[in-house]
Parts: C-alpha cells; structure tokens; sequence
C-alpha cells in the first residue's frame, strides 16, 4: 500500500499481534501522522474488529495532552492519529537500558494525569504497560493502545483474559472483573518497574506467576530492596498500589494528591532520555 486517500505511506511502523501501524504524510496538513487499522487476515474477524472499533470509540470522544489525539477516523476501518518520534517506555528501560528513576516524579504525574482523566470519563483502560507509553523524543508522554479500554460498569466477555499477565490485576484473573483500581494495579507494577528496572515479582514460569498472582501469594519487595535511592515515601505508595486487595489501593486521584505534595516541584521537569 503506498497511499490511503490523501496520506502518503512512508513505512510500516510497527506489526503487533491484530494491527499495523503506518508512518504516513498528510499532504493537505503538511505534517506526518500514524496510521493504524487491522491486519488484513483479521478484518473479518469479528473479535479483533469488535476491540479495534472500541478503540475507535473511546479515542475520538477523549483529548488529552497525554493521551495520543486521533485527527480521523476511517470507513475501512483505520485511524489517522498523531505521529510520535521516539521510544516506549519497556524500550527505553529494558532493551536500552537508559536509568529514567530520575524522571520517575514527571513520568509518574503525567501516565497518573491521564488515567485521572479516563477514570473521571468512566473509561477504564485495562492494559497499563510500559510498551503502551510513549515518550517522544522532545520529552512528551503519550497512553496509547486503547484496544482492550472500556467504559465502567459494561462487560464485555472473553473466553480468555487479554492484557499482559505480569500488569494485570489478581482480581481479573480470578474473575474477570476490571475497574478503575484494575488500572490502577497496573501502574504500580508500571511504576515499580521504573524506578528498579524490573519487575516486582519473580516465578519459575509464565503459568506458576498467573497461579500465585491469582491465589495472592507472591511475595513482593519494597522498591527500595533493589534502588537503596528510593524513599519510603515512594516505597510506601508504589506498594499501596499493588496491594492484592482492590479496596486497599488508592484511587488515582488520591496518588496525584500524594505526588503532589511530596514533589510539585518535581512534576514539571522535562524528560530528557537521550542524555540519560
């Protein structure tokens, strides 16, 4: 495919599990933009087209500095979204293996700012990871794939849970029930993971993890076991976070209060990677 109507195809830009995303011009806007649809072998797919037209949903009704913005929606169908130059967060932490604990309180507002936002929306994203955070190249943070997003109190049934296994909830493997403190799991284990470098848990295999995570028996370690930098302050609220417990967790918005507070100074500071 070398043009879409009035975009230019540059290059495929990436090839996940049901989609593809391609860098493209825009010749009437003069600016380059992302173009994702489903991949071919699935546009007949009725689970795949059901989790790629939610997104198409969810995304054109929300608009947030931290949430990628989609300019258009297409018949086909496709989404022209703005284009991001740089890297997601598992990149530039595990493969590159650039130390962003000292960015942790900006990084750690914005993804928290966005979710806030969702959250107040009564949309609930159901897949926080490092891989679904961009960071642009001029420092910007960017929550993106909204596939498996949903809003609150609406069920949509799966004959398998989706979601990456180490970030989802103890409460929806069990049983399949997301929330808004679903989310907020997530970010913690998102969070944990930024300012160690790994995960909080360990276990001998993908299926030994979901078994203990589900059954509440993973013992889990301060961050501060393997950064000595972190403070107990931050060891206190990432753990809050991951509490098996949902009631136990904060709501997003107590955290941004809780970051606020420790850090305001802090939150504003841009990310600069490249010189990490």
């Amino acid at each position: 495919m070398k043009e879409l109507g009035r975009y230019k195809i540059l290059e495929k830009a990436y090839e996940g599990g049901s989609s593809l995303i391609y860098k493209a011009w825009d010749e009437e806007n003069r600016r380059q933009v992302a173009i994702k649809m489903l991949k071919p072998g699935l546009q007949s797919d009725r689970s795949a087209l059901k989790d790629f037209l939610n997104e198409c949903e969810i995304l054109k009704t929300i608009e947030h500095q931290n949430i990628v913005k989609v300019y258009e929606i297409g018949r086909t169908p496709h989404m022209i979204m703005e284009w991001i130059e740089g890297r997601n967060l598992k990149n530039i932490i595990v493969r590159e293996r650039i130390d962003l604990s000292r960015y942790f309180f900006p990084l750690a507002w914005k993804i928290g700012d966005a979710i806030n936002y969702l959250h107040n929306r009564g949309i609930i994203h159901n897949d926080i990871k490092p891989e679904n955070i961009l960071v642009s190249l001029e420092g910007e943070v960017k929550l993106i794939d909204f596939a498996l997003a949903m809003r609150k109190g609406l069920f949509r049934w799966r004959k398998k849970i989706k979601g990456t296994p180490v970030y989802v909830a103890p409460e929806v493997l069990l049983k399949g029930k997301t929330s808004e403190k679903s989310d907020i799991f997530s970010y913690g284990v998102l969070l944990y993971e930024l300012l160690t470098g790994r995960l909080p848990y360990n276990a001998e295999s993908p299926k030994l993890l979901l078994t203990k995570k589900a059954e509440s028996k993973l013992r889990i370690l301060p961050p501060s076991y393997h950064n000595p930098s972190v403070s107990p302050f931050l060891d206190r609220l990432v753990l809050s976070l991951i509490d098996f417990s949902p009631s136990s967790r904060p709501t997003i918005r107590e955290v941004l209060l809780e970051l606020g507070r420790e850090a305001l100074s802090e939150v504003g500071k841009k990310i600069e990677w490249r010189e990490a």
